[in-house]
């Protein structure tokens, strides 16, 4: 396992399993998708948390029940027990964050906080001994990702808000960034120093929208000189994948997140061998 603070720019790009990677043939963020993408190789697992009506954080993308199981019914307004119940008789019902951590004591996972009440109620469970140091916080609000920072004081890593990876992206095309260095960091990036810990990732589409493309060679240059580890997501296309997981290539990147596991780990690994 290597953990988010041990993540550095440069090593061996790290192969991360969406949402459990349910191509493997699974439903997403259960059980059975984080158990099969650990033996087929994932190096961490990527997730979201939502928030039920008492607080209950669970592992889910969407706020409501209907694409996965057909329910029209939104997570945050149902109790937990209401939730199990609608879900129990699936062959993967929703897990609660805590049941995910303990179950894979041994795994790094990559966690999204999907809405405002995931704050609150993850954190007592990320930030205690066993769990804290193998997961990374991750949202796309800058307002919550600074409440992240806040209540974990410096105890948590994080990836970058969006606002965050804009000023990456803007400032990867400046002059400055010929000269940037990881002490740099909170400033360029206006990052509250108190509050941030550690800062390991900057987690950037490789295209946005699937046709501007976000990824480059400078931004991956400015990501590096401040010290982050650049990971791209959600990558499933072979050719995509080659780019970015060939050392000798100029997008080469440190993570991939990626649904498409196994051809993921096949040709990344067809350059170590």
């Amino acid at each position: 396992m290597i953990q988010p603070k041990e993540w550095t720019p440069g090593s061996k790009t790290l192969v991360f399993a969406h949402r459990g990677s349910p191509l493997l043939g699974d439903f997403e963020n259960s059980e059975a998708a984080f158990c099969n993408a650990l033996a087929t190789g994932a190096e961490a697992i990527e997730s979201d948390i939502q928030v039920t009506k008492d607080g209950v954080a669970v592992l889910s993308h969407d706020p409501t029940l209907k694409r996965l199981f057909g329910q029209d019914l939104s997570i945050a307004k149902l109790a937990w027990k209401e939730i199990r119940a609608v879900t129990r008789d699936y062959s993967a019902p929703l897990l609660r964050l805590d049941e995910a951590l303990d179950c894979f004591s041994e795994t790094t996972f990559n966690l999204d906080t999907k809405c405002d009440a995931a704050v609150e109620a993850a954190l007592p469970i990320l930030l205690q001994p066993k769990v804290r140091d193998r997961v990374c916080v991750a949202t796309f609000s800058d307002r919550r990702m600074q409440r992240v920072r806040q209540g974990a004081k410096g105890a948590l890593a994080t990836s970058l808000s969006t606002k965050e990876v804009l000023r990456l992206l803007r400032l990867s095309y400046s002059p400055r960034a010929n000269q940037l260095k990881p002490a740099d960091l909170a400033k360029v990036l206006s990052i509250s120093p108190e509050h941030a810990g550690p800062v390991v990732a900057a987690q950037i589409p490789y295209r946005f929208k699937g046709t501007f493309k976000v990824l480059s060679p400078n931004v991956i240059t400015t990501a590096h000189k401040l010290g982050l580890n650049l990971q791209v997501w959600t990558v499933n296309n072979s050719s995509e994948i080659e780019q970015i997981t060939n050392p000798e290539s100029p997008l080469r990147v440190d993570g991939v997140i990626t649904d498409r596991l196994q051809s993921a780990l096949t040709i990344r690994d067809s350059f170590l061998a």
